[in-house]
């Protein structure tokens, strides 16, 4: 990242016709975002929000820290923690299901006889 160009937002430009190099406008960003899904059905529905959301989580998972994550996304440190709070409770949620289901599978169940007979 040190090498790369430092300017001002925004920071996607367009690449071709007569806009080349211009920023792009909000609508110009949502048409290219729509034909670029089109191209890819698994993409249906995503809107960018989501998919950087999961790009955070997933480089969280992968050990960034949130200054990292935040410099790679283009997003604040406050917004990067947001996203992680939620994996990581996600993530504790699982550890916890699954550590109830051993500790259940390790312990033997005896019922209490009452003492009335059937």
């Amino acid at each position: 990242m040190a090498t790369w160009e430092r300017r001002p937002s925004p920071y996607l430009l367009q690449g071709h016709g007569k806009s080349k190099g211009k920023p792009f406008s909000p609508d110009q960003m949502w048409m290219a975002f729509d034909r670029e899904r089109k191209k890819y059905p698994i993409l249906e529905g995503a809107v960018p929000h989501g998919l950087r959301a999961n790009a955070v989580i997933r480089l969280r998972g992968e050990g960034y820290t949130a200054l990292q994550i935040s410099d790679m996304v283009g997003t604040s440190v406050e917004m990067i923690e947001h996203y992680r709070r939620y994996a990581d409770r996600k993530a504790n949620g699982q550890v916890v299901l699954r550590d109830l289901r051993e500790h259940k599978e390790e312990k033997i169940v005896k019922h209490w006889k009452s003492g009335k007979s059937k």
